[in-house]
């Protein structure tokens, strides 16, 4: 099992996840990275870039995604003048980066483009790039998979799933996304609240899911997760931030899994934007800023 995570902008935290055996996540955010004006003529390639070139060459790279759940203008304006805006990032990373999510959280978005749900501008866009770049492996991002009914449901993630296979012969994988949030201010719809729910607990019907998605697509699957504890988290608290990374990377191994740990390390690179007034004293890493592993993570790090 292979373990992936962010591969940010600071210098420190790229040192020592370039010491580790971790995959490196490139994560852009979606479109609005390269092209923050709306305009494909416009590109800044100058952080993309940067990231890309950090990271030597043998060490496995994903880019993550081209097309994220945004803003209704800018996801309209970018579905219609996808292949402007995409196809140029692709080519330009082609011959360094294998794996690509080239859309995260808009499988199911009930969002409408000229009145047609989001969902086959999607499929359009995987077959175009599968047939157009055929050596890459496709990737897609999609969130709320502990929910029978958009795991279950008419056009739910298996539905989907096969008409994505269907449309893309490279399409490869998908990126379950779930984060957990211990602390008591946990309270956001893309995170898991458990407040004082045994962590051990909470993951039954994530994993029972995860299990029938992989058996019934045959897709490969990452789970993208990072354990929130808040800040200054009691030791209770911490050992059971320990318990829930243990139920995913037993998950994970079980299923031959990856697990994508979002944020590896400690400090001013750990991206939480759903929660930013604690991003700064938040500390779900495995490694703490100083570069050291902690106690309850060691066996993860071997």
């Amino acid at each position: 099992m292979l373990i992936w995570t962010r591969f940010p902008r600071h210098e420190y935290a790229q040192e020592i996840i370039l010491s580790r055996n971790v995959g490196c996540v490139i994560g852009i955010a979606g479109l609005q990275h390269v092209y923050p004006e709306l305009d494909p003529n416009k590109p800044r390639w100058a952080d993309l870039d940067a990231r890309v070139n950090a990271v030597p060459p043998g060490k496995p790279i994903h880019i993550h995604p081209i097309l994220n759940r945004m803003p209704n203008v800018k996801l309209d304006t970018y579905i219609a003048n996808i292949d402007e805006f995409a196809f140029p990032i692709i080519e330009r990373y082609r011959h360094r980066v294998k794996r690509w999510t080239l859309c995260n959280e808009l499988l199911l978005c009930s969002h409408r483009l000229n009145g047609r749900l989001v969902q086959p501008h999607v499929f359009d866009f995987y077959e175009r790039v599968s047939n157009a770049f055929p050596e890459l492996d496709l990737w897609i991002g999609e969130y709320g998979l502990r929910s029978i009914q958009r795991v279950h449901g008419k056009n739910g993630i298996l539905d989907s799933l096969y008409e994505l296979k269907a449309a893309a012969p490279t399409f490869k994988g998908l990126v379950a996304v779930d984060y957990m949030d211990l602390s008591a201010a946990g309270s956001n719809r893309y995170v898991t609240s458990l407040k004082r729910i045994a962590p051990q607990l909470a993951l039954g019907k994530f994993k029972e899911h995860i299990q029938h998605i992989k058996e019934k697509t045959g897709v490969q699957i990452a789970i993208e997760t990072s354990v929130y504890t808040g800040p200054d988290p009691t030791q209770t608290l911490v050992a059971q931030q320990a318990k829930a990374y243990q139920q995913y990377l037993g998950l994970c191994d079980r299923h031959q899994l990856e697990l994508w740990q979002w944020n590896l390390v400690d400090g001013p690179a750990v991206s939480m934007t759903w929660a930013r007034d604690r991003e700064k004293t938040e500390r779900p890493g495995w490694i703490d800023s100083n570069g050291a592993v902690k106690a309850w993570a060691e066996e993860f790090m071997e």
